[in-house]
């Protein structure tokens, strides 16, 4: 999830950045938002996020400088005023730079924040991991679970080894293990990494056992999320396709054909 500074190449991008940041959190972020000031005025504020699902609706207004130099004093104050006559739970100021020790004093006993963009990533990496790292562990338990129905002592295992599968369900069975250990394997050793910490560029192309490439490429916690994503859920779904139509192919045997495999499986 981790942003440098120097991959920021503009005001505009800080924004953006900042906004799709915040959206990842699960606040609905906009750029260049006006809001109503409780004096009668107006005032854009360069990003306005909230959460309206929040027991208590939050509202955070910041203010971006893509600034060569320190952000002062004179903007914090005007900042400041913006934020208290909005009626917003916090205000925000973010910069490239940093700030001089008089804007540190502005803020002092308001609920105004200053960060650098790092600053601000750092300050809510344990809240986007929550959000976006962990529900990927509730997915992989799932596959886990999966997986165990192709492993020997599992009843559909068993049930697997006695019917006498089609070529196209053989093949479809061969899909759903590759796919989910490619999925495992991933996630296995990827997904214990520090969200902060760039991963550096990781690229997989493996063909499945029907020629089908599989490619997964991420290089940190952000892409490495969706990748994952993609594949526990390309997994799952094609677990359920093989789950159906085995099902089907079993319920269409004659009925003594399915007794001698249930059969078969309590003998053992």
């Amino acid at each position: 999830m981790f942003i440098p500074i120097e991959q920021v190449q503009s005001w505009e991008d800080l924004e953006i950045k900042v906004q799709s940041f915040f959206n990842e959190l699960g606040y609905e972020a906009k750029v260049n938002h006006p809001v109503t000031l409780a004096n009668g005025g107006q005032a854009v504020v360069d990003v306005y996020a909230e959460k309206p699902d929040a027991p208590l609706l939050q509202k955070i207004l910041f203010e971006c400088k893509h600034w060569k130099t320190e952000v002062p004093r004179a903007i914090v104050q005007s900042f400041k005023m913006d934020v208290l006559e909005s009626g917003a739970n916090f205000g925000v100021i973010v910069s490239k730079t940093g700030f001089q020790s008089g804007a540190y004093e502005g803020v002092a006993l308001t609920t105004v924040k200053l960060y650098t963009f790092e600053e601000l990533q750092l300050a809510f990496a344990k809240e986007w991991a929550v959000r976006n790292l962990y529900p990927l562990a509730h997915k992989q338990n799932i596959l886990v679970d999966l997986y165990r129905h192709f492993q020997i002592g599992h009843s559909e295992h068993t049930i697997f080894e006695k019917m006498k599968f089609n070529k196209k369900l053989e093949d479809a069975a061969d899909e759903v293990k590759f796919a989910l250990d490619m999925a495992l394997s991933v996630f296995k050793d990827y997904f214990s990494i520090d969200p902060l910490k760039p991963i550096g560029e990781v690229s997989h192309s493996i063909p499945s056992p029907s020629g089908k490439v599989l490619a997964v490429s991420f290089h940190d916690a952000r892409s490495m999320s969706l990748e994952l994503n993609r594949l526990l859920d390309y997994a799952n779904a094609l677990w359920r396709q093989f789950n159906q139509s085995y099902k089907e192919e079993l319920h269409a045997l004659p009925e003594h054909e399915q007794a001698a495999v249930f059969k078969s499986i309590l003998s053992e």
